[in-house]
């Protein structure tokens, strides 16, 4: 292998001992203005083509041709002449597209043999013949919908890490473009498309593709990383900005790099996030922006006139620059070398600026996939080719765009002002011709060799002391700022890095003054003291190992972070240099983990990598919220999960089973993030199973119902859409079933919603016939409350507490739930609920010990309630239990006993008799007489069956009593559910309710030989259900609860409940009904709540 291919596959330029220079060349070409460009020391330039038209992007094909774009014209094909170095000339010329709508894209697919190019519109394929340099006769139009009436260019990238990804890139409309700010616009966004799935139609830029980031107002370049596969960009900022009506645009804001992760699957969590445009921008000059004490190289702010909604606190939030270069220079391309250790860039040069910036090529170094500078660094660039001067620029000047690599390694780069392609490459020997470089770049008087012969601000103790003695510290300010922080950082490097007495008491006696004004203390002491005694108590001798020392200053970045109050303040001091971002960003380091144990609750198993990112991501959404409208929008995705592992890790600190004596601080986030974003307000208004409401946002919803109904000092939101709730909740079961009946298990989010909104008017909404006045009477600890436990799934059935409160509601004339059944949803019809309070709530007591659990579970009740669990549901339980995280249980389908799914267009239940109604009253008035056909279902486990259900592992039983009006005593089932959305601890209770004869002699248990009594309505009790007589000579005993005959029949004493358990253990809700209505109508039914409450003393 030769020298120059070794050299090229390192990914640097060489030149071999036979090159000719420049001077020798058969070919010498003169620049298009006249003005011929500098190239830096230890680098070589030459004039490969002119007379081009508006020449932009570049790319050489598998023969060698170099393909040039032509804005307005179309693609040429240029055969090099290659004489060696940068003796390269134009052979000849061909026309490859002839097309004035190409203006700036082209690429190459991996084996070559398709070529794609842009217009303002569309991106195009042609299958390509690189021997000829030609197309085919006919194209396809691979993603449309790009149109823009500004920023018209779209850049086309083809991975060479994912097969078959192809990346573009579309700016912004305007200078400041304000439906970028909307992700379904498609604006200001960077984009994948799998050319692998692609259909004849293409895409559509605006809803198809990867999304790796928005709000770029025009990110022109974009390159992918040899190595590690990542994914930058340049972007070209706002023109003519102001900020609080004062102008910054001279300055401000800078040009961006960004970075957007990888297509190859590698987890980067701020991929496809929003970078700020049209709001936020990065500051290059922070000196020159009004109100810019927070401010650094790279902070985004924000411009114009700031409000309450866009403001510098909502610019932090979002995704910050990885570099920021000088104002307008237009950075429009960037590529890699073959080792990834070069980064260069073109910078066009400005337009909107008295100084003209720009009008350059520079390099940028690279070390492990990243820029091996700061975010905050203001030398991350050194100019390699560069106007001798600029003030002939715009018109009559040197203006790079596209850059490409040969097989040499020799990098071409277009000018469009001038129609000109030139060549660089790498010689040592080259001395190179010095300009007039811009500002904010590296000395152009030469250009380091390497990384690692540049002189960072943090080698050198003296000058670390001499930063130190002229910096004006404000003694009289007792918090310390990030700028003090930094004041402080140096005196403790120049004590680390200095080896005299005099130099080193300076130092301490700097940190000492400024520690007095401190207020934090240590031990009694100042942090600052605490961290000059873990360098005093080190051996003088330590100073002269470098490793030692690189390890106390880790640590004393490690330990002023801790002391930063916020996290922005953590993260601008982290962008200071290489130290602090090493101290604070590491997998070792302490910093994020504190914080997060001081606002989450701590899970176990996490790295300090790990949640340090959670950390960083959980910060950042809950702060942005979302407007929660359908769940369908990314941000509002986001935050839905957020919440979600917030809800599945609450108490994830504390041991399983154990109930905490002390607050949850995820719940207490979720509780401050609802607060703020009234996520629980818009909910109720979907009568539909198969809405376009995010699952997980009603999943969301019905977890933190304890929210809506009791959130201390906090006014209840209004219940939205009542009259659809009260239509949900007194519709006929097999319209709205409990649980879905595709035998997923699945609970009816919908129906369960309505039943807590209809129950969320009744007790916190101020109005006539509700509980509002009860309600507000509550104890604290007798409204509904969060969960104090760990979530989990497995482990047997869990108790449920033992004391609740609650109430149900029923329609008082028949005639009504006729009526509501058969309007069409939403229509104005309100009906005045009969709500049980009896001058208080209902209360119930639940029983799980022995004795109610030896009991049979009678089989009159469950041929009423289906209660125990089906074969198919025990088995998944028992996979479950198996399963030690409830996160990582994977729930299959299941089997499910209910019929078949309900449609709102078919009443046929509910369909009008032919004669007219009866009037109210009447016996036996307003029933229908229709006879249906019993739906197939999965027979439950039975006590015959050989599957018989464990108990305490697949249900429990339970007994209970409690008082409505008069006491009454119930049997029942508690078996638990699948995860929901992946949130676990959800059950379904069932249990008969019956009155206590002694109390209500007009009720009796259900008894062996009892009769089924009619369902009708008395004219003289108006239209309550008729509760038959205790027959004469009947007896109760109210030992014989537990033993009821397996022939026994329910009488009106008897109401049937089913409901879900929501996680936590701590509300159920449900609905329910008189078993005595043997018509299938079931007229005779209704919600209720029950919360559970602490025993009252």
């Amino acid at each position: 292998m030769s020298l120059v291919s070794v050299a090229a596959l390192l990914g640097f330029f060489v030149v071999c001992a036979s090159a000719q220079s420049s001077s020798s060349c058969s070919t010498t070409l003169t620049p298009t203005n006249s003005i011929e460009p500098s190239i830096a020391s230890g680098y070589r330039a030459a004039l490969v083509a002119t007379g081009l038209t508006d020449p932009r992007s570049i790319e050489f094909d598998s023969a060698g041709n170099l393909l040039v774009i032509q804005a307005g014209a179309g693609i040429e094909s240029l055969q090099l002449k290659d004489d060696g170095g940068t003796c390269v000339s134009v052979k000849s010329k061909k026309t490859v597209v002839q097309a004035s709508a190409l203006n700036h894209g082209i690429a190459l697919s991996r084996d070559g043999k398709i070529l794609y190019a842009s217009s303002a519109e569309a991106a195009y394929s042609w299958k390509y013949d690189s021997a000829s340099s030609t197309v085919s006769n006919t194209n396809m139009s691979v993603v449309t919908g790009m149109n823009t009436d500004d920023h018209t260019t779209r850049t086309l990238l083809v991975s060479q890490k994912v097969d078959g990804m192809l990346l573009i890139t579309r700016g912004s409309t305007s200078n400041i473009d304000p439906a970028a700010g909307m992700l379904s616009s498609g604006h200001s966004q960077i984009k994948a498309f799998n050319l692998n799935n692609i259909t004849a139609n293409g895409y559509s830029y605006d809803t198809d593709g990867l999304r790796l980031g928005w709000g770029l107002r025009n990110s022109v370049g974009v390159a992918e990383h040899p190595t590690t596969g990542g994914i930058f960009s340049v972007e070209n900022s706002v023109d003519q900005a102001t900020r609080d009506g004062q102008d910054i645009h001279e300055n401000n804001p800078g040009e961006e790099m960004n970075f957007h992760g990888f297509l190859n699957g590698t987890e980067y969590l701020a991929q496809g996030s929003n970078y700020g445009y049209p709001y936020c921008f990065a500051a290059w000059a922070p000196s020159d922006l009004p109100d810019n004490s927070n401010l650094i190289i790279g902070s985004q702010f924000a411009i114009g006139d700031m409000n309450n909604t866009i403001n510098d606190t909502y610019c932090a939030e979002q995704t910050p620059p990885r570099l920021t270069f000088e104002a307008h220079m237009a950075p429009l391309d960037i590529v890699f070398n073959n080792s990834g250790n070069d980064g260069w860039v073109t910078f066009h040069g400005s337009w909107d600026r008295n100084d003209p910036s720009g009008y350059k090529v520079s390099l940028i170094s690279f070390s492990n996939g990243q820029p091996e500078v700061p975010a905050n660094s203001n030398t991350s660039y050194i100019d390699i080719f560069a106007n001798a001067k600029n003030t002939a620029c715009p018109r009559n000047c040197f203006r790079p765009v596209g850059l490409a690599f040969d097989n040499q390694g020799r990098m071409f780069l277009s000018s469009d002002a001038s129609g000109e392609i030139y060549v660089v490459i790498r010689d040592e020997t080259a001395n190179g011709t010095t300009g007039s470089s811009s500002s904010g770049s590296a000395s152009s008087s030469g250009i380091p060799k390497s990384g690692a012969q540049r002189q960072g601000v943090l080698s050198t103790g003296a000058l670390y002391h001499d930063m130190f003695a002229t910096s004006e510290l404000r003694r009289d300010h007792h918090d310390l700022t990030v700028l003090e922080f930094d004041h402080v950082r140096i005196a403790l490097y120049t004590l680390i890095n200095s080896r005299g007495s005099t130099l080193m008491g300076q130092a301490l006696a700097a940190v000492r003054w400024r520690g007095r004004s401190c207020p934090r203390a240590h031990d009694g002491d100042s942090f600052l003291f605490t961290l000059i005694a873990v360098i005093t108590r080190t051996s003088s001798s330590t100073w002269a190992h470098e490793e030692r020392s690189h390890l106390i200053v880790k640590h004393l970045n490690e330990r002023i972070a801790t002391f930063l109050d916020t996290d922005r303040q953590v993260c601008n001091f982290r962008l200071i240099c290489h130290a602090t971002n090493s101290a604070v960003d590491t997998y070792r380091c302490g910093v994020w983990r504190d914080r997060y144990a001081q606002r989450y609750d701590m899970p176990e198993k996490k790295g300090g990598l790990e949640i340090a990112m959670q950390y960083k991501l959980r910060s950042k959404i809950l702060r942005k919220s979302a407007k929660f409208l359908m769940g369908q929008e990314l941000r509002e995705i986001r935050c839905m999960e957020v919440l979600r592992d917030l809800v599945v890790e609450s108490y994830a600190d504390l041991p399983i089973g154990r109930k905490a004596k002390y607050p949850s601080n995820n719940l207490r986030a979720i509780q401050h993030f609802v607060q703020r974003s009234g996520m629980l307000r818009k909910v109720f208004h979907c009568l539909e199973e198969k809405s376009n409401i995010h699952p997980l946002l009603q999943t969301l919803q019905l977890v933190l119902t304890h929210l809506e109904l009791h959130i201390p000092s906090v006014k209840a939101s209004p219940a939205l859409g009542f009259e659809y709730s009260q239509f949900a909740v007194y519709s006929h079961p097999d319209d709205f079933p409990m649980f879905s009946a595709n035998g997923t298990w699945q609970i009816s989010r919908n129906l369960l919603l309505h039943i807590a909104n209809f129950f969320k008017y009744h007790l916190t909404q101020e109005s006539e016939n509700t509980l509002y006045e009860l309600f507000s009477q509550l104890k604290a600890h007798e409204k509904p409350k969060a969960w104090s436990s760990r979530l989990v799934q497995g482990g047997g059935v869990k108790k449920l507490g033992k004391h609740w409160k609650g109430t149900y509601a029923y329609l008082h004339d028949l005639y009504e739930m006729d009526l509501i059944r058969r309007c069409e949803p939403g229509e104005e019809y309100y009906f005045t609920d009969s709500i049980d309070h009896h001058d208080g709530f209902q209360t119930l007591e639940i029983d799980f010990e022995p004795e109610a659990n030896r009991a049979r579970w009678p089989r009159v009740f469950e041929s009423h309630l289906n209660a125990m669990p089906p074969k198919t549901l025990c088995k998944r339980i028992d996979k479950l239990y198996k399963t030690k995280r409830p996160r990582a249980v994977q729930i299959p389908r299941l089997g499910h006993r209910t019929t078949a799914a309900f449609n709102w267009g078919n009443f046929s239940r509910e369909q009008p008799p032919q004669e007219p109604l009866s009037p109210p009253g009447t016996p036996g008035a307003n029933r229908v007489d229709i006879e249906l056909p019993l739906p197939p279902t999965e027979q439950p486990c039975s006590p015959t069956s050989p599957t018989f259900p464990k108990r305490g592992v697949h249900y429990r039983q339970f007994s209970g009593s409690g008082n409505d009006a008069e006491p009454f005593h119930c049997r029942g089932i508690l078996h638990p559910l699948p995860p929901q959305e992946e949130i676990p601890g959800w059950y379904r209770i069932s249990m008969m309710k019956y009155f206590d004869p002694l109390a209500q002699p007009g009720s009796m248990p259900p008894q062996s030989g009892s009769t089924w009594a009619p369902f009708q309505s008395p004219p003289s009790e108006g239209n309550v259900p008729y509760m038959p007589k205790k027959p004469a000579g009947a007896d109760y005993n109210l030992s014989d609860m537990y033993q009821v005959d397996d022939d026994a029949q329910v009488n009106a004493g008897c109401w049937a409940y089913e409901g879900v358990v929501l996680p936590g253990g701590m509300i159920m809700l449900g609905r329910w009904w008189s078993p005595m209505d043997d018509t299938g109508l079931k007229r005779c039914m209704g919600p209720f709540i029950f919360w559970n409450v602490d025993k009252d003393d």
